[in-house]
Formats: structure tokens, C-alpha cells, sequence
């Protein structure tokens, strides 16, 4: 069989079983239902019944979801797509609500503070980043960390990136009696001052 053939075969059956529950609703036209029955019976060749198919899914009467859309690959969007699928976000949002922010795309500007090389990873270097302007003694707040894939960045540099949230980190106080959180994330597209 054609591969076409195979996939017009699943795409049909998926359409039976979606009519057999939304047809009594009264949502699939009756041609739709005329037109499988047609191909089912040989009545219409394979290229018009894909063809009817493709009508189909193009006025949005069938919407087939897509596994690729649902998980597209961050590293290979464009800094444009990066930044219309960047979501709007509060620092505090995201340690209250960290399962809605994880996997999101989010736009940061902020101050080096630390730069720490690990061995475990490759060319990756985790970053702190204050991403407000703070005042002294105030240094916890507005605290991100930042895994980014170079090293050419410097203590202080201004950066601009985008991030995808990983979570948020867990980091135990100085005095050892309490954890600070911080969220995390993995940059995907990152300027700086001194790049």
C-alpha cells in the first residue's frame, strides 16, 4: 500500500471514530460523512478523497493535533519567534507558579553576578543574574540563575537574553537553617555588553 493510502486510512478511521461521537451532536456536515463513505465504497479515488481531506483540515473543520507544534524544539526558533512566544512574567509569579512558567519562554535583562564553570557540563556555564536594579543589602531579591552554552561573558556584563524557566532551585541560606528559592532556566538566545 502507498504510504499516502495508510495515512488517509488512519486519518479516516480517527474521522469514524470522531463522528460517531460528534455526529450526533449535529457538528460533522453531512458531506463529510457522504464523502468517506464514498472513498470507504471506491466510489472516489484516494487523490479526491485527500483532497476533500485537505479542505478539511484548511477551513479548520478538521483539526488534527500535531505532537511538533505541542513540543517545538526552542533551539531552533529565531530570536523573532523567541520573542512572540515569550510570555509576560513577575519574578515572585514564578516561585507561586512554577509548574505554568516551566517550559515558557521569557525575555531577561539583568547584571552578571557570578559566572561558575562546571566540569559535568560541557561549555555550559551557570550564570547568576540580578534582573532588577537593587539596592545594597538587598541582594537576594530578583536573583535568577541562568544556564547558557559559552563563556564569554564577564562579572557584571549587562545581558539580554531569552530563557526557557526550568523551575525553580532550591538553595539553602547561609545560616543553614532555611532555603531561599531562585527560578532557573536555560538561555536560548543571549547578548551582552562585552560580547
Amino acid at each position: 500500500m502507498k504510504p499516502v493510502i495508510i495515512i488517509a486510512i488512519a486519518v479516516v478511521f480517527g474521522i469514524g471514530l470522531a463522528l460517531s461521537v460528534s455526529a450526533e451532536e449535529g457538528l460533522i456536515p453531512t458531506w463529510i460523512k457522504s464523502t468517506a463513505s464514498f472513498w470507504v465504497e471506491g466510489d472516489i479515488s484516494d487523490s479526491e478523497f485527500i483532497t476533500a481531506l485537505q479542505f478539511l483540515v484548511k477551513e479548520g473543520i478538521l483539526v488534527i493535533p500535531s505532537e511538533q507544534n505541542e513540543k517545538t524544539d526552542v533551539f531552533q526558533l529565531s530570536v523573532k519567534e523567541l520573542k512572540d512566544q515569550a510570555v509576560l512574567w513577575d519574578y515572585k509569579d514564578i516561585l507561586r507558579d512554577e509548574d505554568y512558567y516551566i517550559g515558557k519562554i521569557i525575555y531577561v535583562t539583568g547584571s552578571i553576578r557570578n559566572i561558575e564553570e562546571n566540569d559535568d557540563y560541557e561549555g555550559w556555564v551557570l550564570l547568576s543574574v540580578y534582573t532588577a536594579k537593587t539596592v545594597y543589602g538587598n541582594w537576594l531579591d530578583d536573583l535568577m540563575y541562568i544556564w547558557y552554552d559559552g563563556s564569554r561573558l564577564l562579572y557584571e556584563d549587562t545581558i539580554e537574553a531569552y530563557i526557557v524557566v526550568d523551575g525553580v532551585w532550591r538553595v539553602e541560606s547561609m545560616l543553614g537553617a532555611s532555603y531561599i528559592y531562585y527560578p532557573i532556566g536555560t538561555a536560548r538566545h543571549l547578548t551582552c555588553t562585552n560580547c
